[in-house]
């Protein structure tokens, strides 16, 4: 019996954390998105800034 509780305590945990991981995974996805296409726009914005001041 008491090697019964630990094992069922891991696969409560192992349940737990696939059902975080697929939603952590998208909200990582979307920020890395968000981040990547900010710093393409701040890019073209410099580049715009540049060539107006010159």
């Amino acid at each position: 019996m008491i090697n019964l509780f630990p094992e069922a305590q891991f696969a409560a945990h192992a349940q737990m954390q696939q059902a975080v991981s697929a939603p952590a995974t998208a909200i990582h996805e979307t920020f890395d998105h968000a981040l990547s296409t900010g710093s393409g726009w701040y890019a073209v914005t410099e580049a715009a800034n540049a060539a107006a001041t010159s």
